[in-house]
């Protein structure tokens, strides 16, 4: 799965998508636990599949909710309410 294909689908068809990546890769983890699995790499790959997801499905709720991130040394990054540009943390962009 290519991360162009995924921009291409609406936020519902990504969800539902997401839904059966991670119920595959749960029912993988217990077949794991149980017996031998014939592609264990294929834990990485649907891994990588639902990390593209969730990057389309968050970028695109920042660019809808218009936010920054600001560093804070305590939490690495949080959530603020305007978009600033980089390197100018703490300041609002006009």
């Amino acid at each position: 799965m290519k991360a162009k294909d995924l921009l291409e689908k609406t936020n519902e068809e990504l969800i539902h998508q997401l839904k059966d990546l991670k119920d595959s890769l749960y029912r993988l983890r217990a077949q794991m636990t149980i017996s031998k699995v014939d592609n264990p790499k294929k834990i990485k790959y649907l891994r990588n599949d639902i990390a593209r997801i969730l990057t389309v499905l968050r970028s695109r709720d920042i660019r809808s909710k218009d936010i920054y991130y600001k560093k804070d040394k305590s939490l690495g990054y949080s959530v603020q309410g305007q978009y600033i540009t980089p390197g100018s943390e703490g300041s609002k962009a006009e």
